[in-house]
């Protein structure tokens, strides 16, 4: 069975740990952990990484943009949410802004993350249950390379942490979003939150 999560670590009380876990199909720190919410907690879910260094609410209308759409895939704004569609490149990088739909985030962020350890938390849903791939890059040569997650029809909270290397100073880092599977995913949130003081 689920196990509790607890406010102090960010995420809301109430929500059950799912067996699920991320497979890690590139370099970088272990495999990431899914959080099942029901359809009626996504927003309660959401709201628990408020406060985080980076969050984009697309249930709430405030996610920004992308900073890059490969031409062979799609973002396109939906309803409480953002479709992830398309044809990932044959072998995708997860370096640099990635070979996945960008998201930004931005210097002074990122570099407030530098020596840190970084949860990289994504909300999602699909109408059958299919894959998607998510990577963090520091855009200076450092990755988590992907981690492959799957969705199904009940929005989950998918995380997975990453040891940011110190002296990643320099640029914005990037998270990447690849869809892995035979039908589009729908995103409801991106986060991102650091854990402990910089080493």
């Amino acid at each position: 069975s689920g196990t509790q999560q607890q406010d102090a670590d960010g995420t809301m009380a109430g929500e059950t740990a799912a067996t699920d876990t991320g497979a890690d199909i590139g370099m970088g720190s272990d495999p990431g952990t899914a959080t099942q919410t029901t359809d009626v907690e996504v927003q309660t879910s959401i709201s628990g990484f408020y406060g985080s260094a980076l969050l984009l609410d697309f249930t709430q209308g405030v996610g920004v943009p992308p900073a890059a759409v490969p031409d062979t895939l799609t973002w396109e704004a939906g309803n409480n949410a953002a479709v992830l569609s398309g044809e990932p490149a044959e072998a995708p990088t997860s370096n640099a802004m990635t070979d996945g739909v960008a998201f930004e985030v931005p210097r002074e962020t990122a570099s407030s993350l530098a020596g840190r350890t970084v949860e990289v938390a994504i909300i999602a849903s699909t109408d059958t249950m299919t894959e998607f791939d998510v990577a963090y890059s520091t855009n200076d040569g450092a990755d988590s390379g992907w981690r492959s997650f799957e969705a199904s029809e009940i929005p989950q909270t998918f995380t997975f942490e990453y040891n940011v290397p110190n002296g990643e100073l320099e640029s914005a880092h990037y998270i990447g979003l690849l869809p892995a599977g035979d039908g589009p995913v729908m995103i409801h949130a991106i986060a991102v939150r650091a854990y402990g003081a910089a080493q």
